[in-house]
């Protein structure tokens, strides 16, 4: 694997102790992780012809669960996955979006929704990582800071008559359901 190679590089050359090639290994797997996660996702945008669209759900939904948490797949192929059902059903939301005469409806809605789930919920912390206070309290108003002003500025482009608000609305929406199952899943106690 990429990350023990390096790991094991960086120790050879003297760069980090031996004691702590575990750490850089597991921080390297992961971001070796997240950059195929992103590498794929941007081919498929551009395969699709929603490079546009795919960064604006990228940019939101990256930076928006990096505060407030939610539901994460306990396998690296389950995680992909979830990325891909969320950006395809994203990316074409303009479909469900166009098909309706109750646009503003369904944006009032959407970002209600979002904006109490983050407000009431915000932080969920996984298990397996969890949060100290000021950590939570950190999250918990960057989380808020930053879904009201991802939902602003969704609104602001869906009244001047962007359809990349669809995007952005509909990646809300997703952010926001993912929060709710993590949370499911942390009261069930499976989120190991």
């Amino acid at each position: 694997m990429i990350s023990n190679s390096i790991a094991f590089y960086l120790q050879k050359n003297g760069y980090i102790e031996e004691r702590d090639i575990p750490i850089y290994r597991y921080g390297l797997s992961a971001l070796c992780n997240s950059l195929f996660q992103t590498l794929i996702i941007t081919i498929l945008g551009l395969v699709t012809d929603s490079i546009i669209n795919t960064i604006v759900f990228m940019l939101i939904f990256v930076s928006s669960r990096r505060y407030v948490g939610g539901y994460h797949a306990s396998t690296r192929w389950g995680c992909l996955a979830m990325d891909i059902l969320a950006w395809w059903c994203t990316t074409r939301s303009y479909m469900m979006w166009e098909a309706t005469d109750k646009k503003i409806f369904f944006l009032i809605f959407i970002v209600a929704f979002s904006l109490i789930v983050t407000f009431k919920c915000a932080p969920i912390e996984n298990i397996k990582k969890p949060l100290s206070l000021s950590q939570k309290r950190r999250n918990m108003i960057k989380g808020r800071i930053c879904m009201s002003a991802f939902s602003g500025g969704a609104a602001v482009l869906f009244l001047a008559g962007y359809g990349v608000a669809y995007t952005m609305i509909t990646t809300l929406l997703f952010v926001a359901i993912l929060m709710l199952a993590g949370r499911r899943k942390n009261v069930k106690g499976q989120n190991v």
